[in-house]
């Protein structure tokens, strides 16, 4: 059984550095990823009845996470066996697991030290609902992810792979 893992991100440059992280552990077998955050439906008829996953993830996606996205594929394509990027809906737990089963989602890795910021105002942070879920759930660090650290106002792609070099 291929090992699915969602990695939650909030569509910045930094946060990919959870993504590397995880590749360099998972390195024995091919792996399957789902980077993924939650975002809050609005609740008029409208906004559901028009809401497009793939309208929303060209609003969240910038230039600088897509670069960064496909230099962190190309480095471990052979250690991915399939990639998404999924988008949670739900607003429970319930739902949650639900999400994590309808994606076939054996584990979860996080980073306890980071602190999405989201840049649109319906996201939000899937850490409670992950805690929540019991799931299998991995810890992983980088250089630079404490709370403490204080962010660039730019993203580039060498944000992932001189991210040893940032002070913590």
């Amino acid at each position: 059984m291929h090992k699915t893992i969602l990695i939650p991100i909030d569509f910045s440059v930094k946060s990919l550095n959870l993504l590397r992280s995880t590749l360099e552990k998972e390195s024995e077998e091919p792996v399957n990823i789902v980077l993924s955050c939650g975002h809050f439906l609005g609740t008029s008829i409208t906004e559901l009845l028009f809401f497009s996953k793939e309208k929303l993830l060209d609003e969240l996606i910038n230039p600088e996470f897509k670069a960064s996205l496909e230099v962190i594929y190309s480095k471990y394509n052979s250690q991915i066996s399939n990639f998404s990027i999924e988008i949670f809906t739900g607003n429970s737990v319930a739902g949650f697991i639900n999400f994590l089963e309808g994606n076939r989602i054996n584990r979860v890795y996080i980073n306890p030290d980071y602190t999405p910021k989201f840049k649109n105002k319906n996201s939000f942070d899937l850490m409670p609902y992950i805690k929540k879920s019991r799931a299998l759930v991995y810890h992983v660090q980088w250089a630079g992810a404490s709370r403490n650290h204080v962010v660039s106002k730019s993203e580039t792609v060498a944000d992932i792979f001189f991210r040893e070099m940032v002070k913590s």
